[in-house]
């Protein structure tokens, strides 16, 4: 069996590729994994055993790889440059590498280090038909495409659903918006809203809807002591409980009563678990995860003039409670399978080969 090297730095492709490891080890694959930033508190907090790199500098990384000899890296693909930096590195000794695209958005700018310079693995995984069509439709990707799904989604849908089974409604039900960075993401080109405006529109739309809780639940990359400040300047009405939150993400979808968000995968978590799940994007200029729109159940506004009567409807549905359950779509469909297929079948390439 093979030695892989699996390596992330944002969450997301963090928790995507959590599930492909213990799947690599169930089929006699020696795995590594080195986590950098937020990567590395979520696959501790999650049992990995992780080799611990002292920085994610080229010299280091290099170390890293000529000390392992791994058969396989692979990564997933962060705005950091450790990814991309491990891609390159491999490819110097002879090492294939693999990639995994964990969700819909900024897609290229993967691929991209700040001083515009590009890299690339020798193979991507992506989480459907759409994503693969739209990549090799804008011409830009030379590797290698595998179509998995999303083996996170399958993992985390699975238990939630196991998990919320006989859950009743509440009559002051709970509601978790999970914020994003999307300010600091998208300084000078944003799509149209933000994070602190999309809660201001969300506590103002609530009002009267109550009684009810709200937590604003912070992406790993947000800024929690401005997003704290935000949310304080923010007039409340009695009926509404407004705090923020520092609740584990699976554990607060599988308690709460619905949620409200923007762009994030865990919408899409949420609606696959049968959870009422709304997406406030006012002002939208542009689409930036196509994945929100193509999963059922999830409402998108772009219009601010609608928000209160999508408030409205989306609290009926919250205290109503009723079986949205629908059968899995092919994303949260044997993913972590396919993934694991899709990294076997890599490893019978040579490095660097078209």
């Amino acid at each position: 069996m093979a030695h892989l090297l699996f390596a992330a730095h944002d969450p997301g492709g963090a928790n995507m590729l959590a599930p492909v490891m213990a799947g690599a080890r169930r089929r006699g694959h020696r795995v590594s994994a080195a986590g950098f930033g937020p990567a590395a508190a979520l696959w501790k907090k999650a049992g990995e055993a992780m080799i611990a790199p002292h920085g994610d500098d080229e010299e280091t990384l290099a170390a890293v790889l000529d000390g392992l000899g791994p058969d396989l890296v692979v990564t997933a693909t962060g705005f950091a440059d450790v990814e991309r930096t491990l891609w390159r590195l491999a490819r110097q000794r002879g090492i294939p590498s693999m990639a995994a695209i964990d969700s819909w958005t900024n897609l290229r700018r993967r691929f991209a280090g700040p001083g515009g310079e590009t890299a690339e693995p020798d193979a991507l995984c992506v989480v459907d038909e759409g994503m693969r069509e739209q990549i090799r439709g804008e011409g830009w990707c030379r590797a290698r495409l595998h179509v998995t799904g999303q083996p996170h989604l399958e993992t985390v849908v699975g238990r939630l659903r196991r998990r919320r089974a006989g859950l009743t409604p509440s009559g002051a039900p709970l509601l978790a918006f999970f914020s994003e960075p999307l300010r600091r993401d998208y300084a000078g080109r944003g799509p149209g809203f933000d994070e602190a405006g999309v809660i201001k529109d969300l506590v103002a739309g609530l009002t009267g809807q109550g009684p009810l809780s709200l937590v604003v639940q912070p992406h790993p990359r947000d800024d929690r002591r401005a997003l704290g400040a935000a949310v304080k300047r923010i007039a409340t009405a009695a009926d509404v409980a407004v705090r923020m939150g520092d609740e584990d993400t699976e554990t607060l979808l599988a308690t709460c009563g619905g949620v409200v968000g923007m762009t994030s995968m865990v919408l899409i978590e949420a609606a696959l678990a049968g959870i009422p799940a709304l997406s406030l994007q006012p002002g939208r200029t542009h689409a930036i995860n196509p994945g929100i729109e193509a999963t059922e159940g999830i409402r998108v506004v772009t219009k601010r003039a609608e928000t209160g009567a999508a408030l409205a409807a989306f609290m009926d549905a919250v205290r109503q409670a009723e079986d949205g359950i629908t059968p899995l779509p092919p994303l949260a469909r044997d993913a972590c399978t396919r993934f694991v297929a899709a990294l076997e079948q890599e490893l019978k390439v040579p490095a660097g080969a078209a």
